[in-house]
């Protein structure tokens, strides 16, 4: 064999090759991550001391009313629906407890990309040290009347980037079905998402109160709340 011969089937061996080689080197084009999972539940947890609005008997303006301890369960259905369930324990000064229930539905509709309102109906059972007896308010310690409550709100948030949101407002109003109980508040916040799943917040807030007593609606309580939220 001459090297004319030798030298042609080495040129046909490697034009053979050269599409299997091809094949085998990177195109230079990287496929795009998959987009991350969506979340459609949370929980999360909060603390909350609330001090006297207005000086009110023995308790002084100013001094620590109660503190509680709120635990939320939500569920997002998607286009802006969603529901949760809430079990809070109000710890009192006079060392007895209030426990409030609740179930809520919610509508969130974002306006633009940054801001947005919810409004909120929600239904409670609270039980406990609740400060009524026989329907009436009452400063014994032995007020431990068990009642239902409704509640709606609206709120409306602002985020900033994609860390902060400035929760601006909202504003809650609440009563009992069988006797006056109305607690309205309005609180503000912020949140900053740590990543997608993990969230912290605070807020504060102004509650008034109107028990029936005939003194009608007065300043109850000034709230400051800290929380923790995940998503999954």
């Amino acid at each position: 064999m001459n090297k004319f011969t030798v030298s042609f089937f080495a040129a046909a061996l490697m034009l053979g090759a050269a599409p299997a080689l091809a094949a085998d080197l990177p195109t230079g084009v990287v496929a795009a991550p998959p987009p991350p999972a969506s979340t459609s539940n949370t929980i999360g947890f909060e603390f909350d001391p609330e001090f006297a609005a207005i000086a009110s008997g023995s308790t002084a303006q100013g001094s620590l009313a109660d503190w509680y301890a709120k635990g939320t369960f939500s569920h997002s259905f998607g286009n802006g629906f969603s529901a949760a369930l809430a079990a809070q324990d109000t710890f009192k000064t006079n060392g007895l407890s209030q426990y409030y229930f609740e179930g809520s539905a919610a509508y969130k509709a974002s306006l633009t990309k940054e801001f947005s309102v919810t409004i909120t109906g929600l239904l409670g059972y609270t039980t406990g040290n609740t400060g009524y007896v026989g329907g009436l308010a009452s400063s014994s310690t032995d007020n431990n009347d068990s009642y239902l409550y409704y509640a709606i709100s609206g709120a409306a948030d602002w985020k900033l980037d994609s860390h902060w949101t400035w929760n601006i407002i909202n504003a809650r109003y609440r009563n009992a079905f069988d006797r006056t109980w109305l607690t309205p508040k309005v609180t503000t916040g912020v949140t900053y998402n740590i990543d997608a799943t993990n969230a912290v917040y605070a807020t504060i807030g102004y509650s008034w109160k109107d028990n029936g007593n005939g003194k009608g609606l007065l300043g109850d309580k000034i709230v400051f709340g800290a929380g923790y939220k995940y998503s999954f």
